[in-house]
């Protein structure tokens, strides 16, 4: 969420869903423009599963039961722009494709 309601930047956080079939180890990928984060050794996106990286991990479980230390990461550093921006996150691997976020898009 890049632009929350409570207009708190440490309310913001990335959502990463794996669609596919098999586990995806996250494990070195960095988010490098807008926020910067690498993902620790152990991280991994399970099949069908989505994974959630925040500003402020504490403040999110305040909010959200359904997180916890097995599928939320962070903290990050920097904020994400509350009009949309494009987020590169470079990987160990070439696997995925820049994606942009903006508010005219919904999943």
């Amino acid at each position: 969420m890049y632009d929350p309601i409570s207009g708190n930047n440490d309310d913001q956080y990335i959502e990463l869903y794996n669609q596919g079939t098999n586990t995806i180890n996250l494990a070195g990928w960095q988010f490098t423009s807008g926020v910067t984060f690498t993902f620790p050794p152990n991280a991994l996106a399970g099949p069908n599963g989505y994974v959630v990286v925040g500003k402020n991990t504490a403040e999110l479980f305040s909010h959200y039961p359904n997180l916890n230390t097995a599928n939320t990461y962070g903290n990050y550093s920097g904020h994400l722009s509350h009009d949309g921006a494009w987020s590169f996150w470079p990987s160990p691997r070439p696997i995925l494709e820049p994606t942009p976020f903006s508010s005219r898009k919904t999943r």
